[in-house]
């Protein structure tokens, strides 16, 4: 996966016009969409749709102090 998240992230820089970008919009919110949607073989024209899918279910009920939560728990090594 390493060579292809090397492929993918010149591109998304090459996609950017702007002199200053917000970094998690333009890199760190899609490459991790792209890459996970390569892992399950999701066509290239439906990718846009599962990073929307993505973005609803992370965001449906649930509140800042719990999505707190949830990335400091993600960040977290397992025991």
């Amino acid at each position: 996966m390493v060579p292809r998240i090397a492929e993918l992230t010149p591109a998304l820089l090459d996609e950017i016009d702007e002199d200053e970008f917000d970094l998690v919009e333009k890199i760190a919110h899609p490459l991790p969409v792209m890459v996970i949607a390569e892992l399950l073989g999701t066509p290239i024209h439906d990718r846009e749709l599962f990073r929307a899918w993505r973005s609803r279910t992370l965001k449906s009920g649930m509140n800042r102090a719990s999505k707190t939560k949830m990335w400091r728990c993600k960040k977290t090594p397992a025991a």
